[in-house]
């Protein structure tokens, strides 16, 4: 992709701050983090969310997404992690690269990332029309 953010700093066209990368992921520090250490992980591969990466390269990054997230633990000092994923505009997606958010957890960070509203819904429906085609 010629326009993807991602795509070009992969390429090192556009200054990162990777932390990891080998031929197929990388992981690299987010220039607007929610704490000190929050983490971009990537496929160098362009997919655009997690509709279209597929199983191989989703198991490449979550397995990075944990070795980031054990580093960050050993030496920031870590209590907690949230791995924070969006797909698409309605799902907040703003760059078009699948890539998970590891974003570190410290007990005094007053982050608060789980919503507080929850809707109303029957489950046992959802749970029918999920489970004829699965």
């Amino acid at each position: 992709m010629t326009d993807c953010l991602f795509c070009k700093i992969i390429k090192g066209e556009i200054q990162s701050f990777k932390i990891w990368e080998d031929e197929d992921v990388i992981a690299f520090l987010d220039i607007n983090p929610f704490t000190p250490g929050h983490t971009i992980v990537a496929s160098k591969k362009h997919y655009k969310n997690i509709f279209d990466v597929p199983q191989k390269e989703l198991v490449k990054i979550i397995l990075l997404a944990q070795k980031v997230s054990k580093f960050l633990r050993k030496n920031l000092g870590v209590k907690g992690i949230n791995f924070l994923h969006n797909s698409n505009k309605a799902g907040e997606q703003f760059i078009f690269h699948f890539h998970l958010h590891v974003i570190p957890r410290y007990s005094d960070d007053n982050l608060h990332l789980w919503p507080t509203k929850h809707c109303k819904v029957n489950l046992k429906e959802i749970q029918q029309k999920l489970m004829e085609d699965f």
